[in-house]
């Protein structure tokens, strides 16, 4: 495991992080997790640049929403 990973705030919150499809499943309290995460910056990196996951909040972000931010980030580097 990574050596960030193991300091995460969501260790053990595998169903918090990774809910069944079509459900809330505590999104809300996972990323309110994430806000106090003391790697949070980490995350954020693996989740933008990292491999790519289908499903589950990291960093605070859906993966519909990181998909979001990657299209954002990508089109602000080829304007810069």
């Amino acid at each position: 495991m990574n050596g960030w990973r193991e300091k995460a705030a969501c260790i053990g919150m595998t169903d918090l992080f990774f809910p069944g499809r079509g459900g809330d499943g505590g999104t809300k309290a996972a990323r309110e997790i994430c806000l106090s995460c003391p790697v949070f910056t980490n995350c954020y990196e693996y989740a933008m640049y990292g491999p790519q996951m289908p499903f589950g909040i990291l960093a605070g972000m859906s993966e519909r929403e990181r998909r979001k931010r990657r299209k954002a980030v990508g089109r602000n580097q080829m304007t810069a």
